[in-house]
């Protein structure tokens, strides 16, 4: 009975150390992407996250509520969760990069807007719709 529950607990602890390189191999490959301004793929970056993370919280709390585990493998595991939080943060900064450069090039575009607004004929900026009469 001891072996099994031995044997859980490091089949628990083995399966939460990959989802923790999975998850800091996708916060590296999103990483990468906001820096190389990919951003078609934002949906389906958010959907991949909430997975994997949630996979993550589930073996989290299994592992959680494991009696003893042994100071190395607990010392490794703070590591990897903290490289992740880290890694959330240089994440949260590109994000924040991306945001600003995207309301800088849509301030131009406004500006862009009420320039052209300036050279239209008609009074409110664009051009007057017109109607097709049955009389004509």
């Amino acid at each position: 009975m001891n072996q099994r529950v031995y044997q859980e607990s490091e089949q628990l602890i083995t399966q939460l150390l990959d989802l923790l390189a999975e998850f800091a191999s996708i916060q590296k490959d999103h990483a990468a992407c906001l820096a190389e301004n990919r951003l078609k793929n934002l949906m389906s970056w958010r959907q991949q996250r909430e997975q994997t993370f949630r996979r993550l919280r589930q073996v989290l709390d299994q592992v959680a509520g494991l009696a003893g585990c042994d100071e190395a493998v607990r010392q490794r595991l703070l590591n990897d969760l903290g490289k992740i939080l880290e890694n959330e943060k240089k994440l949260a900064g590109l994000a924040g990069a991306q945001r600003d450069r995207l309301q800088g090039s849509l301030c131009v575009m406004r500006k862009g807007k009420q320039a052209l607004k300036g050279y239209s004929v008609y009074q409110g900026g664009s051009p007057m719709p017109k109607y097709l009469s049955n009389k004509s």
